[in-house]
Parts: C-alpha cells; sequence; structure tokens
C-alpha cells in the first residue's frame, strides 16, 4: 500500500511539472514525459488486477462512470504518448509533424 501512494504521489507531482512546460525548458518538458511514462507503466502493471475485474460483478451507474472516466484518461494518456516522439525538439526521431502538436496538446 505504501508503495503506491508514494508512486501515486510522484506521478502527481511530475505530471504538475510536465504540464507547466512553458515555464521550463522543452528537454526538461520531454525528459520529465518520459519519466512520467515509465511511472505511469509502473502504476498500471501494480494495478493490473483492475483490468481483469472488469469482467466480473454488477455495472452500476457508479461502476459505469468510473470506468467511462478512466477509459477517457488512458486514450488521452495514449494519444499524448503516440504523439510525442513525432514533435520532441530534444529527442528528435527525425520528424516534426505540425499538426500532431494540437493533439499533443489537446
Amino acid at each position: 500500500m505504501k508503495k503506491r501512494f508514494i508512486l501515486d504521489m510522484t506521478m502527481l507531482c511530475v505530471f504538475l511539472i510536465v504540464v507547466g512546460y512553458k515555464t521550463r525548458a522543452y528537454y526538461w518538458h520531454e525528459t520529465l514525459g518520459i519519466v512520467l511514462f515509465v511511472l505511469v507503466f509502473l502504476h498500471n502493471y501494480w494495478n493490473r488486477q483492475w483490468y481483469k475485474s472488469l469482467s466480473k460483478g454488477s455495472w452500476g451507474l457508479e461502476r459505469k462512470y468510473t470506468a467511462a472516466v478512466d477509459g477517457l484518461l488512458i486514450v488521452s494518456f495514449l494519444a499524448v504518448l503516440l504523439t510525442a516522439p513525432f514533435i520532441s525538439r530534444s529527442y528528435s526521431l527525425g520528424f516534426n509533424i505540425h499538426f500532431l502538436e494540437g493533439i499533443h496538446k489537446a
């Protein structure tokens, strides 16, 4: 329980720093974004039983709402994750696809 709480608080702090990228150099925004990706991956790995439990139990209104919010969060995180390498300035892969910037920022 304690390691999950520490992980969640670390994710929150890193997320808040990453979101405030305009006050930092792009290098730190992108580097901390990579750190955040690793933390989110670890969070999902430690909580993988949540995915297994989706097919079990009754689906009341609260559970449907929570699952929908979690699903939207997962989709938005994947959108950020998949667009990031294509708009990166510090870790450039040789791409610079401008329309993906709008998706990434949204």
